[in-house]
């Protein structure tokens, strides 16, 4: 996964730069026309969250973003809500798919504060995330979360456990 991020990293900065030799000015907006990151049951870690929450304010039009069926973890999560929570309101993520991963009750708390601010993730409308070690506790600040006022965007938490013997 680092390749991919270096690799999208290098293409942003060339991008970045082609842009700015044609404007001929040294301050300029970008729009990048990413919509959709899809990098499930691909070995995902808590590291590669790292690199990609550092990457994802480059991906402003992103809206959907699938890391289902990796390794995941509180920090792995923890990461990522940091990024897009410092994109504010210009955050457009709708979709987000953590299904099959490891995020307990705590990963579930900072996502929830998330959901509970009224300045980050204001466009979400589907949250999966089924097949975690989210115990009740976490499932409760989760529907809090999403409950909040100013999310009138939010359609569908999909959450369930399997059952073990």
């Amino acid at each position: 996964f680092s390749y991919i991020m270096s690799y999208l990293s290098i293409q942003h900065s060339l991008h970045m730069r082609n842009i700015s030799r044609i404007a001929g000015k040294n301050s300029f907006s970008v729009v990048e026309v990413i919509k959709q990151l899809v990098l499930c049951n691909c070995s995902f870690s808590d590291k590669d969250c790292h690199i990609l929450a550092n990457e994802l304010p480059h991906f402003a039009s992103l809206s959907m973003l699938d890391l289902s069926r990796n390794s995941i973890t509180f920090s792995g999560v923890t990461s990522i809500v940091a990024a897009l929570f410092s994109m504010g309101a210009d955050c457009q993520l709708q979709y987000w798919n953590l299904s099959g991963n490891n995020i307990n009750s705590a990963g579930a708390a900072v996502i929830a504060e998330a959901l509970g601010s009224s300045k980050s993730l204001l466009r979400l409308e589907v949250l999966s995330l089924s097949s975690n070690n989210i115990q009740d506790k976490g499932l409760f600040k989760l529907m809090k979360g999403t409950m909040n006022p100013s999310r009138k965007a939010f359609k569908m938490l999909q959450f369930s456990q399997s059952l073990e013997d």
